[in-house]
């Protein structure tokens, strides 16, 4: 689109250019953008469809955020995207989950069935004792809802963490080891 175009994003009127950061936040060490009201990485080829799908916002909105991850050079594909190594800083604008990493592997799931399924399939752990093979941890990751790997974060974010019930028969479970 050429600039002078009446819905370019940097036609927009200067209030809703200056709105952006109201819906978007960039995350350098992704490179990618994140949605602020839902709290996910957005892959700039998405923009459009993410809020006005998901959000129902209007045009001169995403046009701005496109415009906005463009300028930042931001990733086009979520398949991009690479986790976080284990043990990282929290990322304030992703939620934090209560969540489970194998003492073997690292294999890393908000889910505690899972967890006794990875130990007793993959390193032959016995269901009743698994969690000697397990660890609680603090995890993240790029979006909430879908099967992008997690990985292990220092703290909780107090904003938006959530938290897992896990079996009262399960004592011997070390918290955030």
């Amino acid at each position: 689109a050429h600039p002078r175009e009446e819905n370019h994003p940097s036609c927009l009127p200067s209030s809703i250019a200056m709105n952006v950061l109201d819906y978007v936040t960039y995350n350098a060490t992704g490179n990618v953008l994140i949605c602020l009201k839902c709290h996910s990485a957005i892959q700039s080829k998405a923009i459009r469809c993410h809020y006005t799908s998901v959000h129902k916002y209007n045009s001169h909105i995403w046009k701005a955020i496109q415009q906005y991850a463009t300028d930042r050079g931001a990733i086009n594909f979520l398949y991009d995207l690479r986790p976080c190594p284990h043990e990282s800083s929290t990322i304030l604008d992703l939620s934090t989950h209560d969540g489970f990493q194998c003492r073997d592997c690292s294999y890393c799931t908000s889910s505690h069935k899972r967890m006794l399924t990875h130990t007793s399939s993959l390193h032959g752990a016995e269901t009743i004792v698994g969690d000697r093979w397990f660890s609680l941890v603090i995890l993240q990751r790029w979006k909430p809802n879908s099967v992008a790997p997690w990985w292990t974060v220092t703290h909780v974010n107090p904003e938006m963490h959530t938290t897992v019930h896990v079996p009262q028969t399960r004592a011997s479970i070390q918290r955030y080891v």
